[in-house]
């Protein structure tokens, strides 16, 4: 994938958890803040990931 494209999920991941979370904390449902979260981590080592494959394809 382009480096926009893997920009553009890890965005879009980061602002539905974020989403989620405030819609959690708002509701005081502790089951929806702690999927927001799940979601907001799932992105950041998704591209966590994939900056270790960048970095091992420039290397080669």
């Amino acid at each position: 994938m382009e480096t926009k494209k893997k920009l553009i999920i890890f965005a879009v991941c980061s602002v539905m958890g974020g989403i989620i979370q405030v819609t959690g904390a708002l509701l005081r449902n502790n089951s929806v803040l702690i999927i927001g979260c799940i979601v907001m981590a799932s992105g950041a080592f998704w591209m966590f990931f994939q900056l270790i494959l960048i970095r091992a394809k420039r290397r080669k």
